[in-house]
């Protein structure tokens, strides 16, 4: 049975078409590595009588087991957070501190998913917006309120005085490089994600070149005021 579990536990890594890997497909390989670990264990009691040995493999546990949350709880959350679309919650944040003035036009791929995060995190669907929600997904036109989600390469029509949002590559929005903009950033090495042109809420503030001293608090992005949104999340490069 062992050796069965060992045959099939990378399979489902091994077969994966997608191009991007995920820890969870590689599942079945934890119970494999649970038992080796149980072995290794077994036969180290057989020949190890020492309490001072065992006492001294304990503590060292104690250190990974404290190492481990460390890593999981306190870094994980900063210098992972793509991983968990943090730039996408920070962008929901920005849209709607900006649309309350302005027409904001975010050209991006994935435009119904973006549409989706900024109504989750803004509370935006209810029982009032249902309807033009569910026809917003129907027709594929992913515009709300004072809103517009587009793809990179849209050719629609913007208009002069709209807040602009653009995913930080050459070839999405065709706007010029050197046209001045302001930016979010990831949190673990403050590398662009999205590019914010003719801005109209964080200019006014001196704003950081990149992503520091985040707390906790800073994590609850929809609970900061504007200011602090700003000099934590919008930089000026």
């Amino acid at each position: 049975m062992f050796t069965a579990l060992l045959v099939i536990a990378p399979l489902p890594s091994l077969l994966s078409s997608v191009d991007r890997s995920y820890a969870l497909r590689s599942a079945l390989v934890f119970p494999v590595l649970f038992i080796l670990i149980a072995l290794g264990l077994v036969e180290f009691t057989k020949y190890v009588k020492n309490k001072i040995v065992w006492l001294g493999v304990g503590v060292v546990y104690i250190l990974l087991i404290v190492n481990f949350f460390n890593i999981y709880l306190f870094e994980n959350p900063v210098y992972n957070t793509e991983g968990f679309a943090f730039s996408e919650r920070v962008l929901s944040k920005y849209v709607d501190l900006a649309s309350n003035d302005r027409q904001v036009v975010v050209l991006a791929d994935g435009a119904g998913a973006l549409l989706k995060q900024y109504l989750f995190y803004t509370n935006g669907y209810n029982s009032v917006t249902e309807g033009e929600i569910r026809k917003i997904y129907r027709d594929e036109i992913f515009s709300f309120n004072n809103i517009q989600y587009m793809s990179c390469d849209a050719n629609v029509a913007i208009l002069k005085d709209s807040v602009i949002v653009s995913f930080a590559r050459a070839e999405c929005g065709n706007i010029p490089e050197d046209q001045p903009h302001l930016s979010i950033s990831q949190l673990s090495d403050g590398g662009e994600v999205y590019k914010i042109y003719d801005d109209t809420v964080c200019g006014k503030y001196n704003l950081n070149r990149y992503p520091r001293n985040i707390s906790f608090n800073d994590l609850k992005v929809e609970d900061l005021d504007e200011f602090n949104f700003c000099q934590q999340y919008v930089m000026r490069l």
